[in-house]
């Protein structure tokens, strides 16, 4: 079996915007990311929704340079589409690779789950600072 990479998106401030904004705007801010996931990923890649905020990306015959190549394109994308949602949108990234050979599938998501906390953790503050601007 080829390597498989597996994404995790998070967005960040869920909560903050469904208390504060409704929960149609909570709505909006996850289609908004699913949009992104839909322009950013291939047709070969498998988008889920895994919980309430979270999202799931299977990357079939995956490698390292595959994986940063679309973490770069899921950036810019963002990047291109962030003015023109309803509300603010901000999200947390993790990733990792591995081959089902080696490991139980779990372990490999389990990575890229506690990647995906680790990097929203690092901007925690920062992502609600913006959320909290972008309301008032």
């Amino acid at each position: 079996m080829d390597p498989v990479g597996v994404f995790v998106f998070d967005v960040d401030g869920m909560k903050l915007i469904n208390d504060s904004l409704g929960h149609q705007a909570g709505d909006k801010a996850l289609q908004g990311m699913a949009k992104i996931l839909r322009k950013t990923f291939r047709k070969s890649d498998i988008v889920c929704r895994v919980g309430g905020d979270e999202f799931a990306i299977l990357i079939p015959h995956a490698s390292f340079n595959l994986m940063q190549i679309l973490l770069e394109r899921v950036k810019s994308i963002y990047l291109e589409l962030k003015d023109k949602f309803d509300v603010p949108l901000y999200f947390s990234i993790g990733y990792s690779i591995g081959n089902t050979r080696d490991e139980e599938f779990e372990n490999i998501f389990k990575r890229a789950d506690i990647s995906m906390y680790s990097n929203k953790f690092s901007k925690r503050n920062e992502s609600y600072e913006k959320i909290l601007k972008s309301i008032h």
